[in-house]
Order: C-alpha cells, then sequence, then structure tokens
C-alpha cells in the first residue's frame, strides 16, 4: 500500500514523460510491449543465465561487463520508499517485460532468468536494454535508485561472473522468501 500511495502522489504522467526523455537511442515506450514480432534473436531464457530483481541496489546507474552473446546475468537493484525485499518478489516479472518496451524487442521471464529477443535487424544493444530497464523502473514504479548490472558469459566457455550473479540471485530469493531479507 505505502508503495502505491508513493506512485499516486508522483504523478505518473511526469515520471512517464522524463522517460521518453532519457537517451535511448531508439524508440521506448510500454505500448511497445504489445508488438507481434518474428523473433530473429535471443539472449537468456536457460538455466545458464540469471535474471533478479532485488532491494540492495549500490548505485543509480548501469554497468555492462562482458561482450553481448546468448548466456546472460541481469541484477536490478531497486531502492525508494515503500521498496522492501517481500515487494521486490511482485516486481520480478513487471519488471521482466520493460525491454519489450524497446521498439523491435520482446521479453519475458523463463524460469529464473529473462529471455530477451528481437526481430531481424533489431539487435538491441547491453546499454539500451539497461538503460531501458533504469528509467522505466523509475518511472512506473517510483524507484529512487535503479542499480542494473548486465555480465555476459563468453560463448563457450565457463563465467564465474554469471555462476555468482546466480549464487547472489539464488541468495535473495532464500531470503525473500524466509522473510529474512
Amino acid at each position: 500500500r505505502e508503495l502505491q500511495s508513493a506512485l499516486a502522489s508522483l504523478g505518473s504522467f511526469a515520471l512517464r514523460r522524463r522517460a521518453h526523455g532519457a537517451a535511448i537511442p531508439r524508440a521506448h515506450d510500454p505500448a511497445l510491449s504489445f508488438q507481434h514480432l518474428i523473433v530473429d534473436g535471443r539472449i537468456g531464457g536457460d538455466a545458464r543465465s540469471t535474471y533478479v530483481v532485488h532491494n540492495e541496489g549500490q548505485r543509480d546507474g548501469l554497468d555492462v561487463t562482458g561482450s553481448f552473446g546468448e548466456r546472460v546475468g541481469i541484477e536490478i537493484g531497486v531502492r525508494g520508499r515503500g521498496i522492501t525485499a517481500e515487494s521486490t518478489a511482485a516486481l520480478e516479472r513487471p519488471v521482466a517485460e520493460i525491454p519489450s518496451f524497446l521498439n523491435g524487442v520482446t521479453s519475458a521471464m523463463v524460469g529464473q532468468s529473462l529471455e530477451i529477443g528481437w526481430r531481424v535487424e533489431a539487435e538491441p544493444t547491453a546499454e539500451e536494454i539497461g538503460e531501458a530497464f533504469r528509467v522505466w523502473v523509475k518511472a512506473l514504479f517510483g524507484a529512487e535508485l535503479v542499480d542494473v548490472r548486465i555480465a555476459f558469459a563468453p560463448p563457450g566457455e565457463r563465467s564465474d561472473r554469471l555462476l555468482e550473479m546466480r549464487t547472489r540471485a539464488e541468495e535473495f530469493r532464500r531470503r525473500r522468501e524466509s522473510g529474512r531479507a
């Protein structure tokens, strides 16, 4: 209820207008998530990738490591009035849809990871995906700080970074479900 009250007091149109003004070099809007696309390429969406939304963000920004590839780890740390560890469980699915706000892009949770797909000649950059998360989580959920971390594994190689991200995501979910987050 606190989160809903906070959102109502912020004025959703002003937040949405601010999100539209973000420096993302392709069209982006929640209405674009309804596009029907024939997917040409995709990342994530399997057990080797990971995705989590938590309330332990350290700074407002975006950090991308590795070269764009199939295996991806995405962590989104969100802070703001009324955002608790428990409320992040309810945020995970709607936040997972945010990459589909980018023109030509789809996204959905698959297990504990996020699958992001795109139509021919519309492959997004990691920076576009990350900035979309950052600006739209603020606009739609009233977050004050959104710490987005995206890491890609080298093709065909083991990735300690993705393993660390998966372990942190599992630990956060365990604590959140037990009420200890």
